[in-house]
């Protein structure tokens, strides 16, 4: 099956693997009693099931519904999945296999299987067994020793953000806050949504540029030991009790810690990320969080705890890494096993059902 080329406006991710493990949005996402399909496709590696994503996706776009693409965290390269939306209505289709398993939830009313599975030759796959279990068990070692740095990061960093709190001004933090919400905030009551934006996986530290393509003006919340992430986090509790249409980015690591907060309404975002080189068409606005920090921190240290979470970080990503190349020798052994000329009657027909729900 030919690779397909998928360039949505908006990119984002719905899991992550972070400090305890790999993190799935889907549930929340994916949730079935917010949309009019769900097509949960199953299939092993190398099945085709993100090429059918991407050209279902095109075929959306190019009769002008939008289309959202939900990449895989551990290689964005790849899809986890596309959500189509036409004014209202909105149909997904998603990969629902390990690690992100996701089953008919609404079977036969919302949801409907799709097994690529039926398209694999089976007897050549069952001549590949003793390899494809050893592949298997050498990607899973390499996943257990990335989360296991992830592990240490977590603690590293409790120390960092215990050492941070004695010394943030919070009244401080939180008059910042309040400002740019009256700043921003329309209030207008408006659907509350969470996305990902980073993700830490073959590629190493992976950060979309999708607020930048979607946002008329980003405030970037900047400091060098993470008193950024405490300012975002007191922008989300601020947030929490509002009615308002935002989008809660949460970071990579951990749910509890924010990347960015973006409103719909206003078109505006709030983010603790670098600023991309390449932005150059938002207003943007700087705020230096560093002034939030009492002098009588202890800097030194806290360098120093940076300095170790980023040293775990590069072992991490060197993991994930091998996993990634690993999965690759399975898609090798897959791929020449499917019928390709089956998944692309699949394709065709749901890209019919899909556009026929939306029109």
């Amino acid at each position: 099956m030919k690779k397909a080329s998928f360039s949505p406006d908006k990119t984002f991710f719905a899991a992550a693997n972070g400090y305890t493990g790999f993190r799935s949005y889907f549930k929340e996402i994916f949730d079935s009693r917010q949309y009019e399909r769900i097509y949960i496709l199953k299939g092993g590696p190398g099945t085709g099931k993100s090429s059918l994503m991407k050209k279902i996706g095109n075929t959306a776009s190019s009769v002008g519904f939008d289309a959202e693409a939900i990449l895989c965290s551990s290689d964005p390269s790849s899809l986890d999945g596309v959500i189509i939306k036409n004014g209202g209505k909105k149909v997904a289709v998603l990969d629902g296999t390990a690690p992100h398993i996701r089953d008919a939830e609404l079977p036969g009313v919302t949801d409907s299987l799709i097994d690529l599975g039926k398209c694999w030759d089976e007897k050549t796959l069952a001549l590949h067994k003793d390899e494809i279990i050893s592949i298997n068990q050498k990607k899973s070692g390499y996943y257990s020793d990335a989360y296991s740095y992830l592990s240490v990061m977590k603690e590293i960093d409790t120390k960092i953000k215990a050492e941070l709190r004695k010394n943030y001004n919070f009244k401080k933090g939180n008059d910042y806050a309040l400002s740019i919400i009256d700043t921003v905030c329309t209030g207008k009551k408006g659907e509350r949504e969470t996305r990902l934006i980073s993700s830490v996986g073959k590629f190493g530290s992976y950060y979309l540029d999708t607020l930048q393509k979607i946002s008329g003006k980003i405030f970037y919340a900047e400091g060098k030991h993470g008193e950024a992430r405490l300012f975002l986090s007191q922008l989300r509790e601020r947030l929490s009790d509002m009615n308002t249409g935002i989008t809660i980015f949460p970071s990579v690591f951990a749910d509890e810690d924010t990347d960015a907060v973006f409103f719909k309404e206003g078109s505006a975002a709030v983010s603790s990320l670098p600023k991309p080189k390449t932005d150059a068409s938002n207003e943007n606005i700087f705020i230096d969080c560093s002034e939030l920090l009492s002098p009588d921190a202890r800097f030194d240290r806290l360098s120093l705890l940076n300095d170790m979470k980023r040293n775990l970080l590069k072992e991490a990503e060197e993991s994930f890494k091998l996993a990634g190349d690993t999965h690759a020798e399975l898609e090798k052994i897959y791929t020449p096993a499917m019928d390709f000329g089956a998944v692309n009657k699949i394709t065709e027909k749901l890209s019919s059902s899909v556009l026929s729900v939306l029109e």
